[in-house]
Order: C-alpha cells, then sequence, then structure tokens
C-alpha cells in the first residue's frame, strides 16, 4: 500500500516481520544517519568511591527489587542502583499495572517469591482481582466477570491482578529498607569495573559527577544487559540498526470515567 506523504512509501508485512521503518522511512533509515568522525581525549582522573558493598543490583525493577532483597535477606551488604526516582521499573513509571497470569488452569498459584510477597502487603484498595476461593473457576458467570477484567481466560478465573503503580513504588520502597538495602537513585551505570575478567563494580553518573561504587558481586538487572554487555561478555541481539528497536507504546490512566458503562462496551451489551 503506498502513502501520499513524503515519507510513507509502502507497508510491507511477513508472518515475523512487521518494523516500524516498513511504514515511516526517509531514505534508507528511520533517523538521520551519524555524521560523528574521529575521536575525543577525554582527561585522566581519579574518581571518588562512593561505597563498597557485598553485591550491587544495577535497575531498580521487578527483577532488580527481588534480586537486592533476595540477597539482604542473606546478610549481605546490598546497594540497588536505579536511574530514576523509583523502583518497579515499567510496572510502576511504565504504568504496566497488570501482572500476567500467576496460577495454573487449576487455580493454584505456581508464580511465587518476591512477587507474592509483594501482594501479600499491598493493601487491599490497591490491588484488583478475584478472591482466592475463585482462582481456578470454571463457573461461566465468573469468567465472564473476570475475563472483562483481563483475569480470566480460556474461561476460567486466573489471578492475575492489577496493582496501583503508586502504591507499589511506596510499597517496594519500604521493603528495601526494612531490609538494609541502601537504594541509590538518580544515578546512571556508566562504565563497569572489570578485575581479572569480573566485574567489580561501576563507575556510575550523577548530579554529583562520576563516582565508583565497589562490590564483590555485581547482578545486571538494567533489562538491555547494560553492565554484561559493556564489561565485554558475549550476547546476541537482533536489533536492525536502521530501525526502532521496538514497538513504542504510552501508558497513561484517566480518572472520573464509569467503569461499568466501559465494560457494558466492551462487552458488547
Amino acid at each position: 500500500m503506498s502513502g501520499s506523504g513524503p515519507f510513507v512509501r509502502e507497508i510491507r508485512r511477513s508472518e515475523d516481520r512487521f518494523l516500524g521503518s516498513d511504514i515511516f522511512e526517509q531514505g534508507s533509515r528511520v533517523f538521520p544517519p551519524r555524521n560523528g568522525e574521529g575521536t575525543v581525549t577525554e582527561p585522566a582522573r581519579e574518581v571518588r568511591v562512593y561505597h563498597e558493598c557485598d553485591v550491587l543490583v544495577v535497575g531498580g525493577g521487578p527483577a532488580g527489587t527481588a534480586a537486592a532483597l533476595a540477597a539482604a535477606k542473606t546478610g549481605a551488604d546490598v546497594v540497588v542502583m536505579e536511574r530514576y526516582n523509583h523502583l518497579g521499573g515499567l510496572s510502576t513509571g511504565g504504568v504496566v499495572i497488570w501482572i500476567d497470569r500467576m496460577t495454573d488452569w487449576e487455580g493454584r498459584q505456581v508464580i511465587r517469591g518476591f512477587a507474592e510477597d509483594v501482594f501479600e502487603r499491598m493493601p487491599k484498595e490497591g490491588r484488583a482481582g478475584p478472591d482466592r476461593e475463585d482462582w481456578g473457576s470454571r463457573d461461566p458467570d465468573k469468567a465472564k466477570y473476570w475475563g472483562l477484567r483481563t483475569t480470566a481466560f480460556h474461561g476460567i478465573v486466573c489471578w492475575a491482578p492489577t496493582l496501583d503503580p503508586e502504591r507499589l513504588k511506596l510499597l517496594s520502597q519500604e521493603m528495601m529498607i526494612e531490609a538494609g538495602v541502601r537504594i541509590v537513585f538518580h544515578s546512571w551505570m556508566a562504565v563497569p569495573i572489570v578485575e581479572d575478567g569480573a566485574v567489580k563494580g561501576v563507575i556510575f553518573e550523577s548530579k554529583e559527577g562520576r563516582q565508583a561504587l565497589k562490590a564483590k558481586v555485581v547482578v545486571d538487572c538494567t533489562g538491555d544487559g547494560d553492565v554484561f554487555s559493556r564489561a565485554g561478555a558475549g550476547f546476541d541481539t537482533d536489533i536492525e540498526e536502521g530501525d526502532v528497536h521496538h514497538s513504542m507504546n504510552t501508558g497513561f490512566m484517566l480518572g472520573g470515567v464509569d467503569m461499568n458503562k466501559w465494560l457494558d462496551f466492551r462487552g458488547g451489551q
């Protein structure tokens, strides 16, 4: 299909490929080509050591908070470093507030651990989902009711709750503080510190400038593998240089919505 705009050429579809550049192209690339050449010399300098710990977790999303809490429970001195001002990653800051099903088709909870601890501590008004006694129910009315609320699949009620992102931010931080985890917000890992082939910390940037954080063990929970990839570990990628890396979308929340009317509309009534 050809478009009439200057940047719309043709839509090419296949079963396994549908990229942003299939629709929006300027020349042969989505973005203007880079024109940087040569190098610059960064002056050598001494970097202040901010802290030394047993375990450093880089990235404070759900995986990072779970890793930090698990390490702290062993008695380790733990630091979690996060580039934003809150924990929870996309589940809070990204408003990805629906948690995929955590029960099997019989209603048994099979995803447990840190997630279960969070849900047990989450105040009732901070989560939405079926009561435990309904997990695994095949009652058609219950399945229809919860199906419209994204927690019933194939006619079976599951535990797939929706969470309040602001409450999850607070709860995640409370759990870290209670466990004695040091939280470092607004800090971006710049370069891993590699000694004898092992990562022994990171150099990071914040509003205080460039600092170092040393650790016996570093856990990469950045989501993109920033630490291990920059440390020289092997990895594979299917990123196409001339294309956007993912089909991005915007999460948002609305207030003052008549949810019953919306659910009737969604259910085709």
